[in-house]
């Protein structure tokens, strides 16, 4: 049998929702402090959607858009995309999750 490189790395791909407080808990609680302990170890791409959905509509002016609707409300779409746009903005997969934890930590994110 074969022994695992020390080099594997795990990729991990976590969905959630930025003010559900089952996912704020987990980022603070369990995945925040794992990856400072284990960060070369793994890799983790964040999706804030969660439970969030999407529905093709057309608008009074005829427009076809998308709109999307989260689980607990605007304010959460709208903390999903700041969220969003820091993970895209940064290459620094530290950075970003460090940014998402900080975010969680407050109640009103």
């Amino acid at each position: 049998s074969k022994v695992a490189s020390t080099s594997t790395v795990v990729k991990v791909r976590l969905f959630y929702e930025s003010y559900c407080p089952f996912s704020q808990r987990f980022i603070t609680d369990q995945l925040w402090p794992t990856y400072e302990k284990l960060g070369k170890l793994v890799e983790i791409r964040l999706v804030p959607f969660g439970l969030a959905t999407m529905k093709k509509i057309t608008r009074k002016d005829a427009k076809k858009v998308i709109e999307i609707k989260c689980h607990h409300g605007n304010k959460e779409c709208l903390a999903n995309t700041i969220q969003t746009c820091a993970i895209a903005m940064t290459s620094a997969r530290y950075k970003s999750l460090e940014y998402v934890n900080c975010m969680s930590v407050s109640k009103s994110p």
